[in-house]
Order: C-alpha cells, then sequence, then structure tokens
C-alpha cells in the first residue's frame, strides 16, 4: 500500500477538482478531501555527518518554513 499513498498525492488537484462534480453529500465530500489530503510545502534534504550512519543525507517534506531553521 506505501506505493499507492505516495502515489495519490500526483492526483490530488484532479480528484479534489472531481469532487465537485459528483453527487455526495457535503459531509462525505469533506471525508474525501481530508483523505486526498493535498499538501504544499518544500521537500528538505539534510547532509547527515556521522561515522555511526550510513546515509548521506535525510529527505523531509515540511509545510511550514520556520520549521527547517529549528531542527
Amino acid at each position: 500500500m506505501r506505493q499507492w499513498s505516495l502515489r495519490i498525492t500526483e492526483y490530488a488537484e484532479r480528484l479534489l477538482k472531481g469532487l465537485e462534480e459528483i453527487d455526495f453529500s457535503d459531509s462525505m465530500k469533506e471525508v474525501q478531501r481530508n483523505w486526498i489530503g493535498k499538501s504544499v510545502g518544500a521537500k528538505i534534504t539534510f547532509k547527515v555527518k556521522s561515522e555511526q550512519s550510513k546515509r548521506g543525507s535525510v529527505n523531509r517534506f515540511s509545510q511550514q518554513g520556520p520549521t527547517r531553521f529549528s531542527v
């Protein structure tokens, strides 16, 4: 299911627009909007300097710019 969760974000805008065209109750449309979960933000790559870690970097997504400065 991981690939499904990641792939849904590529179609978020299309899915959200499609909700306006279907005959569902407003409460059901809201449930669907929350499930689609379109996010706007930035992908941040942190370089890792550690002899204990085999990773050269760590990727994170943030919806709030200021959070990257507190990491």
